[in-house]
C-alpha cells in the first residue's frame, strides 16, 4: 500500500468536504509530498516524516498543522478501512503555533481616527455625526457591535456616566444579551458622556443608532 493509494482513498471522502478545503489539500499533497507518494507506507519512516514537517514548519507553521490533520485524517481513514494498522504520522513532533502577536492602536493614533470620523467620509456626510459617536463608543467601551447598534436612548445616562448594556443586534434580529455577565454596566469618561448626550439631543425613536432605513 502506497502513499498515493491511501491519500486517493481518502480523497474520495473529501468529496462531501467544501470545495475550498479539497483544493487547499490538494495544493499541499502535490507541494510536499508528492516526492514519498510511491514509497510503501509500512517502509515510511518516521525520520523521513519528521524530515518533511520539519520543512514544512519552516515554511509556515500554520500550514503544517494543516497537513498533519490531513495526514492523521488520510491514514486513520485507512485503518478505518482495515488496510493499514499503524498512523505513523503519530510519531512526528508535535507542531508549535506562534503566539499571536496583538497590534494595539497608539493613543495618539486613536485621536488621529476619531478625527477623520469627526470630520466625515465623503458620500456618508449626513450621517457623520452618528457614525462618529459610535466608533467613539466602540472604542471608548470595547462594546462588540452588536450591542452598540441595539442601544437605546435610554441606555445611556448622563448623570451617571454609564450605558446599560443589555441587549444586542445579531443575525438581523434584537435579541438579550447571551450570558448573565453580558448584561452589564458599562461606565464611561466624561468626554465620551458628552460626545453622546449631544448625539442624543437629535434622535428620536427608541433606537440610538438607526439604520437608513429606521
Amino acid at each position: 500500500v502506497t502513499i498515493k493509494y491511501i491519500f486517493d482513498l481518502f480523497k474520495k471522502k473529501t468529496l462531501k468536504y467544501a470545495k475550498s478545503t479539497r483544493t487547499m489539500y490538494d495544493t499541499y499533497y502535490n507541494r510536499y509530498f508528492k516526492e514519498i507518494e510511491n514509497i510503501k507506507y509500512k517502509r515510511l519512516t518516521s525520520i523521513q516524516l519528521q524530515s518533511i514537517f520539519d520543512k514544512i514548519e519552516t515554511d509556515s507553521p500554520y500550514i503544517a498543522i494543516i497537513c498533519m490533520k490531513m495526514c492523521k485524517s488520510a491514514v486513520n481513514n485507512a485503518i478505518k478501512k482495515k488496510i493499514i494498522t499503524v498512523n505513523k504520522f503519530n510519531d512526528v513532533d508535535p507542531i508549535k503555533k506562534p503566539k499571536a502577536q496583538h497590534k494595539h492602536l497608539t493613543v495618539e493614533k486613536i485621536k488621529e481616527i476619531l478625527e477623520i470620523a469627526k470630520k466625515g467620509i465623503k458620500g456618508f456626510e449626513k450621517n457623520t455625526k452618528k457614525y462618529y459617536t459610535m466608533l467613539y463608543v466602540f472604542i471608548g467601551t470595547g462594546m462588540r457591535a452588536g450591542e452598540i447598534i441595539a442601544l437605546s436612548p435610554s441606555d445611556f445616562d448622563y448623570k451617571t456616566k454609564t450605558i446599560d448594556v443589555n441587549k444586542q443586534y445579531t443575525k438581523k434580529e434584537l435579541k438579550d444579551v447571551k450570558t448573565t455577565n453580558s448584561n452589564r454596566i458599562v461606565y464611561v469618561f466624561q468626554e465620551l458622556a458628552d460626545v453622546i448626550e449631544d448625539y442624543k439631543q437629535d434622535i428620536e425613536g427608541d433606537i440610538l443608532f438607526p439604520s437608513e432605513k429606521g
